[in-house]
């Protein structure tokens, strides 16, 4: 092996071999050293993206000509986020890596990108944009209605936003609302149930969950 030798340089080689009467050599072979380089890296495409969170990471595929000390992502609501920016370490070496981002703001556009230190410096992958989800109005579903007056809902998503209120309104006539009758079941997600009271005999009546935060309300099946 020959060693000692400088980095992105062109050589030239030959062999040789001597005896008492002189020295002859071989055919002159041409060969050039790498080049010292910084680590090459991935970024993987964002998943689970909600209101105010979304999954990422990147993949060092290549250390370059040192060991990677550093590895991780960082992002902006701006284009080319750097190490100045929010970044997040995720260990070192090679490989894939991944991490969630959370408390971001809802309906608004990031830049990620991850990144690789080794001794000769930093690298980048492409930058990857990702948004958030908007805040909207609930989902809710009427999951039951018993001849009883027994209702079950259920939040299915709250829109990004606190429930501040959630129940069942009902009527006589078809579509209500909680303009007329209702029963609150007061605030929070998930399921819930109530009783309702007070219904006349033998009379039919339409019934619809019901889950309001602070974009609105939204109503969920109707069931009579």
């Amino acid at each position: 092996d020959v060693a000692d030798l400088t980095a992105n340089t062109v050589y030239y080689l030959r062999a040789f071999a001597t005896n008492s009467i002189g020295t002859s050599y071989g055919e002159e072979r041409i060969f050039s050293t790498l080049s010292y380089h910084i680590p090459t890296v991935e970024g993987l495409t964002p998943t689970d993206i909600t209101y105010t969170s979304f999954s990422c990471g990147g993949n060092v595929t290549d250390a370059g000509s040192y060991p990677v000390t550093a590895r991780g992502v960082c992002y902006a609501t701006h284009s080319l986020p750097t190490m100045a920016d929010i970044f997040i370490s995720l260990g070192s070496d090679t490989g894939f890596f991944s991490t969630t981002i959370s408390g971001l703001t809802p309906n608004t556009t990031y830049y990620v990108r991850a990144y690789a230190i080794n001794q000769l410096g930093m690298a980048y992958s492409e930058e990857i944009m990702v948004s958030t989800l908007p805040n909207t109005t609930p989902s809710v579903t009427t999951v039951s209605v018993s001849r009883f007056g027994e209702c079950v809902g259920d939040i299915t998503s709250t829109g990004g936003l606190e429930i501040t209120d959630k129940g069942f309104c009902y009527s006589t006539y078809p579509n209500p609302t909680i303009l007329e009758n209702s029963v609150s079941t007061g605030a929070g997600d998930g399921q819930f149930s109530a009783i309702i009271h007070n219904m006349v005999d033998s009379a039919t009546y339409f019934v619809r969950a019901y889950a309001t935060n602070n974009l609105g309300t939204a109503y969920g099946e109707q069931i009579s």
